[in-house]
């Protein structure tokens, strides 16, 4: 239930994604920012335990920890920190590129990470790097391939659902690792921004 729970945060991004269609372009990078820093703003209040909080609001605040903790993985150092990494990245793809570009890099994000934990935990035999597994890998760039063909050439649908495919993998390579293990660097920030760097260049 925990990990399916993560993976609707994960397709949660969509909606924002969807909304960028009929909105300011602006605007919902700002709705992606605000979410990321309240996430993180609150990740540091459950690791400080802030002192001065009336008895009432630590109820309140443990009854609410206590749902979206179902969202989050075990033994993380910081709480909600892919989440942090998925809402803030995708803030700063759609501010910094073209629309079709924030909406293929974050729907690669949001889709293709989904399937892959979901296939590679539960097809994974074969360990590719790190955690992942040649399995979810597979799964990742069809997924990814599918979603930027739907906006893109078949060449540029093939370039980018490779290069997400590999960015997925990059907190998990040799010295980056342990950043990964620090929770300083996330698969959920390496796949958009890379690949929206690609198809900045290449479109």
């Amino acid at each position: 239930m925990g990990e399916f729970s993560r993976q609707l945060v994960h397709l949660s991004g969509l909606v924002f994604i969807f909304l960028a269609l009929f909105m300011d372009k602006m605007l919902v990078s700002a709705y992606f920012f605000m979410i990321a820093l309240s996430l993180l703003i609150y990740s540091l209040v459950i690791r400080r335990q802030y002192k001065g909080i009336a008895k009432k609001m630590q109820r309140l605040e443990k009854s609410f920890r206590y749902l979206i903790s179902n969202f989050e993985r075990d033994r993380v150092k910081i709480p909600f920190i892919g989440a942090f990494w998925l809402y803030f990245s995708c803030g700063l793809v759609l501010l910094f590129f073209p629309l079709v570009i924030a909406i293929v890099s974050c729907s690669i994000l949001a889709v293709a990470d989904s399937v892959s934990t979901v296939v590679g935990t539960s097809f994974g035999n074969h360990k590719l790097v790190g955690s992942k597994s040649w399995e979810g890998s597979l799964s990742f760039f069809i997924s990814a391939f599918v979603i930027a063909y739907m906006f893109t050439p078949l060449w540029v649908a093939l370039a980018a659902s490779l290069t997400a495919t590999i960015s997925e993998l990059i907190p998990d390579l040799g010295f980056l690792r342990k950043l990964k293990e620090r929770e300083i660097l996330d698969d959920n920030f390496t796949v958009p921004v890379i690949t929206g760097i690609l198809l900045f260049l290449i479109l």
